[in-house]
């Protein structure tokens, strides 16, 4: 489950790759244990075997500058470069700011909330409720509540600043599992913070195309007919390149992010459809349908992240309990139409042309969703 989100119709210089979005929805490759060594540092895997890389090429870590420039933009208030005879930028100004790193929707997530102080709490958990067994038919959770702190904050420009991981722990030992309410719970480390050591602060208004592709391929809710500057908070996981977004926005509310997130889709998508009527080669058209479900499953990726930094926990959790029920409906149709075609040049066709609408569906739903809660 842990894959990169693609949204084919992002207006960047980097290609985004979809969590949630791929055939294999449904399927889980969930974390072994960070280990924890007896000088108390996290041990195990910082990029899992095989992720995808932005763009189709892996980035080297460190060696990409990661701060982020002042956009030029001037619509995100209260955001500008502060001056040596103003107060520097600090944790005080991230009082109760939460942070999100997610493949997207109904999947795994990390959420942390930073205090004044610099220390942070957070949790993080996957899901797989097909792996089931006698004393756990209703499937496995990995969990794991964690604490720690940051400090050393520097400033690196007026956008950007940079921080120690300087503890991290854990409320359960990863690795330890228990059965609960006839559920398998394996108690894992925070993904995301794993072997983390250096971490990049960007404020809403960095200049994005200077910001790291490894940091864009996984905060891939920006609005790209919105400013060019971030329109969020962002966190940055310099040793392994996980990127987290944080809950800051701007003026626009919810609705209008997303409507703007489905305005640009259904941009795309029309040009695709629009391309799928003027051919008649197979090849083509199985590549364009593929590339109509992207372009949807990207837009619900990014839905989905505006969600989860907007609503509250509880209704987030019911949130996800629908989309898993959802998802899989949508990988069942989807098989079942490209089925009618099993073994011929149309089948991923189909499939994928049936992917897309249910997705696009759902996108809109979700809209609807946002604009009435």
């Amino acid at each position: 489950m842990r894959k990169k989100a693609v949204l084919a119709f992002l207006a960047l210089t980097v290609t985004l790759w979809a969590g949630c979005g791929k055939e294999e929805d449904g399927e889980s490759g969930f974390p072994p244990a960070v280990e924890i060594r007896q000088d108390g540092q996290q041990g195990g895997e910082g990029q899992e075997e095989g992720q995808e890389s932005t763009g189709g090429q892996e980035s080297a870590r460190g060696e990409e500058q990661p701060s982020g420039k002042a956009s030029g933009e001037q619509g995100i208030e209260g955001h500008k470069p502060r001056g040596d005879g103003e107060e520097p930028f600090g944790f005080g100004d991230l009082a109760d700011t939460s942070f999100y790193f997610s493949s997207g929707v109904g999947a795994w997530y990390t959420e942390l909330s930073i205090r004044g102080d610099g220390s942070f709490s957070g949790h993080y958990q996957d899901a797989d409720m097909g792996d089931t067994g006698d004393s756990y038919p209703n499937g496995t959770l990995y969990l794991c509540d964690f604490e720690g702190a940051f400090d050393s904050m520097e400033k690196v420009d007026g956008f950007t600043y940079k921080m120690k991981l300087a503890s991290l722990t854990f409320a359960r030992e990863p690795g330890t599992e228990e059965i609960l309410d006839d559920t398998r719970q394996i108690y894992s480390t925070a993904y995301g913070l794993d072997d983390g050591e250096e971490f990049y602060l960007y404020l809403p208004g960095a200049e994005l195309n200077s910001l790291p592709e490894d940091f864009l391929s996984w905060v891939y809710n920006m609005n790209p007919e919105g400013p060019s500057g971030l329109r969020f908070y962002g966190l940055y996981n310099v040793n392994t390149g996980d990127g987290f977004s944080g809950a800051f926005y701007g003026e626009e509310g919810l609705p209008e992010r997303i409507d703007g997130l489905v305005s640009t889709a259904a941009e795309q998508a029309g040009e695709l459809e629009e391309k799928l009527k003027n051919t008649t080669a197979q090849q083509e058209m199985n590549e364009i349908a593929s590339e109509l479900y992207q372009t949807w499953d990207g837009a619900l990726n990014a839905v989905w992240t505006e969600l989860e930094a907007e609503l509250g926990a509880e209704d987030m959790e019911a949130l996800r309990t629908d989309e898993r029920s959802w998802i899989a409906y949508r990988d069942e149709e989807a098989e079942a139409a490209g089925q009618k075609f099993a073994g011929g040049s149309m089948e991923s066709m189909e499939r994928n042309l049936t992917a897309a609408e249910l997705t696009k569906e759902r996108v809109y739903e979700l809209a609807e969703y946002s604009r009435n809660r």
